[in-house]
């Protein structure tokens, strides 16, 4: 397994001491670390703790906006996507370097640089990072505020003051899926570069379009698009499956 940093430097740039060391290293090991010959390895990875992590993420990310934001609910969950977004959540891991402190297993050199520096890897990072110190910490939501919403609320001034626009065709397609299926729609990566990314949208297990951009939320804008024009709005050329509208 390779750390190119020390983890006491990361706590020095999170400003936060771990009780639980163990916690930490946790958090920082990738499942590259587990040998494909030992499938049952007791090694714990960042997995489980980014489980956690995305929750308190969430819950930090909403409170923020319920004391930010005025409007009605819609409002809020259209501007939390964005900032708890895997985007989101990996610019504010590359704002502490947090790749370069990640345990990764033998590879070559591109390899290695490629999982430090992909998107998913990242936001599954910090939301493993955010996890540890939630379970290390007992808990402590306001102490989490401090460390993580000025990283993800950065330069947001856009997303906080513009309105419920035509333009976030996700959040449009939720609401009419919803509306319409009583189910939301379903993003899937099948693809993942150091600059590209490609997402399959589904209804169910109807797969209704693909998109790409250069990070996974743009690639979810288009595929978004390309359903919302190809069906005027859900209203026509639906899957089978779909055609019945939600009871």
């Amino acid at each position: 397994m390779r750390q190119e940093r020390s983890s006491k430097d990361l706590e020095g740039r999170i400003r936060y001491t771990f009780e639980a060391p163990a916690l930490l290293e946790e958090a920082l090991t990738h499942p590259s670390c587990i040998p494909r010959s030992e499938p049952e390895s007791t090694l714990k990875t960042y997995e489980r703790l980014a489980y956690v992590g995305d929750r308190v993420v969430n819950l930090l990310v909403v409170e923020e906006l319920c004391r930010r934001v005025p409007g009605p609910p819609e409002m809020l969950e259209y501007k939390r996507g964005p900032l708890s977004s895997n985007y989101r959540l990996a610019e504010a891991a590359r704002r502490i370097e947090l790749g370069l402190y990640l345990r990764v297993g033998n590879c070559d050199n591109s390899e290695e640089r490629k999982l430090r520096g992909t998107e998913s890897v990242l936001a599954t990072a910090m939301e493993a990072l955010v996890g540890a110190i939630f379970l290390d910490s007992g808990r402590d939501y306001n102490l989490l505020g401090e460390i993580f919403i000025p990283r993800l609320f950065e330069n947001v001034h856009k997303i906080l003051t513009r309105g419920l626009s035509h333009h976030n065709k996700v959040a449009k397609l939720h609401r009419l899926a919803q509306e319409r299926f009583g189910i939301p729609p379903r993003f899937c990566v099948t693809h993942e570069g150091p600059t590209w990314v490609v997402v399959e949208l589904f209804f169910g297990e109807h797969m209704a379009a693909t998109g790409s951009g250069n990070n996974e939320q743009a690639a979810r804008r288009r595929a978004a698009l390309a359903v919302l024009t190809k069906t005027m709005n859900l209203t026509c050329n639906l899957p089978t499956g779909l055609l019945v509208t939600k009871k």
